[in-house]
């Protein structure tokens, strides 16, 4: 239990500061990104470091509340891997 709340103290402020901060990591610290300007289109760097932050605080949200394992067994179980249900009923 401790170690969920350490989780959430450490990378929910971290994807915070990765989403408000995007302009000066992507400018100061990693460059642009080509696959991000392809596919995300012009400026696409800065919103896939703000989707990076964002996906960082929810999961660290999820991990510390038990969703993030919660969803994981469930989705394991549904495709029948590891001895879960095969076939659909």
């Amino acid at each position: 239990m401790l170690n969920k709340i350490l989780i959430l103290i450490i990378f929910f402020p971290a994807g915070i500061m990765i989403t408000k901060y995007a302009l000066y990591i992507v400018n100061e610290w990693t460059g642009t990104w080509e696959w991000a300007e392809r596919y995300l289109g012009a400026g696409g760097s800065y919103n896939a470091c703000k989707i990076l932050g964002i996906m960082v605080s929810v999961l660290s949200i999820l991990y510390a509340t038990g969703s993030l394992e919660y969803m994981i067994q469930s989705t394991i179980g549904t495709w029948g891997i590891f001895g879960g249900r095969q076939g659909l009923y």
